[in-house]
Order: structure tokens, then sequence, then C-alpha cells
């Protein structure tokens, strides 16, 4: 390790000139890299270098193109010295910071590492990678590029699978965590460069950046990444990287698309090619497809085998939540289809998954119940207050989208009640949130034709209803992910 620390120092001189920053393919992702590799955000490389935030944002995203000048000025970025005398927030060359860093990575790496060989066969080389990812996982961002650029040997294909799937997994709660996941996977794949599970590595890790892409409603640039997978594809061999999950993120791409007849092909093809371990997984998401296609019976039968085919691994680490969710979204699939004497015999199911959780989980748990409770007339006004305050856990969660969801449906409950003026101020308040986030625009459209007529004070509970169900059709229904 002594020599690779040495190595690290070497290369951490050589970042005192910035990565060329050239026209080309994946542009926007090399911008955002140098910026992070710097240490600066958005807003602190945009007063360096006099660009205009919002432009180094589109930049960023290949909303558009820089013109050169611009591009040049960006490349050009250094951090500023310190405005007082010793200053440690700002002392130190970049060159300097970037070998501090290196030194600690490295020597946390070692230090976990001391001792423990890699062994081989695929199996070994994955337990080294979740050993890795242990100590990557407190780092920062800049951090982790830091290691995985200048460090050897965390050069593996177990660790370009292990960061792909910790974006899938991020991707419940935080979109733009994935997203940084499924990039720093593509950095690892990257460095793997001309070797024999280099091309399979660049598949997989392109295939995740597309997922990821997806759950940012960034579409255009998942078509992009899925595009790029294929490429790969032609010169992958033989490797260690699951195809069943790469077919499921292209099939979760066409769902998104409303592609429903090539996602269900796709969802096929990976069920034929999956191993035991992964089908219940495959078929939570499966489920989903059919469920947004307007399936809801199919939807329902492939929870019910994917509950099933998931109570074989509860030694996997991630099995007691995927059964959760699978309770979880079977429960809301049924209260979709009228039937809440089943939903309801689910739900201890649902509290004993639970249990100690994350606090997410255990805000939709709530969620849940709200809707249990929501289907009892005398009950309404018990299920608006459950309601708004799942709403705001998911405000203060900075999750959007799963807090006009919450809202929509209190407005719903609101309006059979009889309480248009409050039902319209929260179809008001949430309704921006589907539009900024992209969402499906005949989803929209239906929302917003309700919202217009309880302007026109039209007849409020049959508007209700239907908003409710034009929830459930264009797939904006609450499930877990």
């Amino acid at each position: 390790m002594k020599r690779t620390a040495k190595k690290a120092k070497e290369a951490a001189g050589d970042l005192e000139s910035p990565p060329e920053l050239a026209p080309g393919p994946g542009l926007g992702r090399r911008i955002r890299l140098f910026r992070v590799s710097l240490g600066l955000t958005q807003a602190q490389l945009a007063r360096l270098t006099r660009v205009n935030r919002a432009n180094l944002s589109a930049y960023e995203t290949e909303a558009k193109p820089p013109r050169p000048a611009t591009l040049a000025k960006l490349a050009s970025a250094r951090p500023r010295p310190p405005k007082r005398p010793g200053d440690p927030a700002a002392a130190g060359t970049l060159a300097d910071r970037v070998r501090a860093v290196a030194d600690e990575a490295l020597d946390q790496v070692a230090a976990r590492l001391a001792g423990a060989p890699e062994g081989h066969g695929f199996q070994a080389e994955r337990s080294f990678a979740g050993k890795l990812w242990e100590r990557l996982a407190p780092l920062g961002e800049r951090e982790r590029l830091l290691l995985i650029d200048l460090t050897p040997p965390v050069h593996k294909w177990a660790l370009v699978e292990r960061l792909a799937h910790e974006s899938e997994r991020a991707a419940v709660r935080d979109a733009d965590a994935a997203f940084t996941l499924a990039e720093l996977a593509f950095r690892a794949a990257e460095q793997l460069g001309s070797s024999p599970l280099g091309p399979a590595a660049r598949e997989y890790a392109w295939a995740y950046l597309g997922n990821a892409y997806r759950v940012r409603c960034d579409h255009p640039a998942a078509a992009t990444s899925l595009a790029a997978a294929k490429r790969e594809t032609q010169v992958a061999g033989e490797s260690p990287f699951s195809r069943a999950r790469i077919l499921d993120c292209e099939a979760s791409y066409l769902r998104e698309q409303r592609k429903f007849g090539e996602a269900l092909e796709f969802h096929k093809n990976a069920m034929d090619v999956s191993r035991p371990d992964e089908r219940g997984f495959l078929l939570l998401n499966l489920s989903a497809t059919l469920q947004v296609a307007g399936h809801p019976e199919e939807s329902v039968e492939a929870l019910r085998r994917a509950i099933k085919a998931l109570e074989g691994q509860v030694a996997d680490p991630d099995s007691t939540r995927l059964r959760l969710v699978a309770r979880f979204n079977l429960a809301v699939n049924l209260l979709d289809l009228k039937r809440p004497a089943e939903a309801e015999d689910l739900l201890p199911q649902v509290r004993n998954l639970t249990g100690t959780a994350d606090d997410l989980d255990q805000l939709r748990l709530r969620w849940l119940e709200a809707k249990l409770i929501a289907t009892k007339a005398d009950r309404r006004d018990e299920a608006i207050d459950m309601l708004a305050d799942v709403r705001q856990g998911f405000a203060d969660r900075n999750l959007g989208y799963d807090a006009a969801l919450a809202a929509f449906e209190g407005a719903a409950l609101l309006l059979l009640e009889g309480r248009t003026e409050n039902a319209r101020a929260l179809i008001e308040e949430s309704l921006p949130t589907f539009v900024a986030l992209k969402i499906r625009r005949e989803g929209i459209a239906s929302i917003g034709l309700y919202a217009e007529s309880l302007r026109r004070d039209a007849e409020t509970s049959t508007f209700a209803r239907e908003m409710l169900n034009a929830l459930e059709r264009s797939g904006l229904g609450a499930v877990a992910r």
C-alpha cells in the first residue's frame, strides 16, 4: 500500500493542471466531475469563473452546450487564495488538498483491508468490494472520486457492481444521491479501461446511470445512457454482471415512456435469464409496470409471486425491505381494486416488517394506515389529519412527489366531506410539484382539469372520486419503491 500511496501522491500532483474539458459526448458529466474535483459547489464555481449559475447547471445536465470561451473559463478555474492569512478552510493549493485526501483515504483502506486477501472467484471479489464500500460510504463525494481515481487496488469490477446497486437503493429516498452513486460506478468502470471486464463494467454502469437519470425524470439523458450501454454490449463477452438487472433497467425506462408492450417484453427476458435470488426483486418491478399499464389483477398476482420468492431469501440483507415493499404495494393495489378487507389483512405483516425500519418506512406505514381508515366514511376526518401529517413528513424530507400525492389524496377526502376551499388549496399547492418533476403529461392534465372544475364550483363528490381514479390510471398512486 505504501507504493500505491506514493503513486497516488504523484498522480495528485498532476491535478495542478485541470483535466481537459473538450467538447464532445459526456461533456456535462465531465464538467460536473471537474467541479467536484475542485471541491466547489455550482454557486462557488459560478462566482469564481463569472459564469451564470443557471447556465452552469444547464451545462452539467447537458440541457445546452457551453460556448468555447465559456468552456475555457471553466477549465481555468482555481480555488481563490484565503482572504485571511492562516484561514484553514481555504489554505493550501489544490494539489496539497488532493494529496491530503488521497493519503487519508488510502490509510483508511489499508487499515481496513490489512491482512485480508482478496481471494479468488466472484463471491470473494464481491466480499472485497463490500469492504471497500464500507470505507467509501462515510466519505464525501469528492473524496470518493479521488480514491477511485488515484488508488489502483480499488479498480475492481465488483466495486462497479456494488456502487450501481447502492445507487438503486438510494433512489428510494434521494434521486440526487442515486445519481451521484451511479456516476461514481461509471467512474470506477472507466478505470478498468481495456481490461477483459472493462466493456462489461461500462455496460453495467451505463445501464444504472440511465436508471438514475430516469429517477430524476431526465428521460432524454436516460435514453442516451441506455443506448451507450447497448453499444458496450456489442463488445462485452462473458461477465459476472447480471444480464437480468440490465434488462430490468431498460424495462423501467420503457414503462416511464408508456411503452408498456416493450417494457413487458424486457421484463419477460429479464425473468428468463435471472438467478433465483433475483426473481423477487424483478417481480416487484414487473408488478409496477402491470399496474401502470392498467392490469391491476395481474399486478397483484406478480406481487404474490414476489412475496413467495422473497420468503426464501431471508438471509439476503435486502430481503427484509423488499418483503416489506411487496406487502405494502400489494395492500395499496388491493385498495385500488376496492378490496379493503384483503388490504387490511396485510396490515399486521407490514407493521411487523416495518419494525425497526428507518423513519421513512415508518412514515409510509402511516400513509397506508390512513388510506385504510379513509375507506370508512365515519373516520374520514381522522384519515384527513393523518394524511396531513404524512404530507408534512414527506415535505420535511424533501420528497416533494410523495408529499404531493398525499396532498391529493387528502384533497379527495376533503371534497367528499364538502370542504371545497380546503381541497382547492391543497391541489393548487401541489400541482406545481408534478409539473416541476416532469410527471407524465396526461396525469398532470387530468388533475389540472379537476382543479379547474373546483374553481368553477362543480359538483364535488363526483370529482373527488374521479381525481383518485386519475391518480391510479396515470400511475401516480402511492407505492413504495
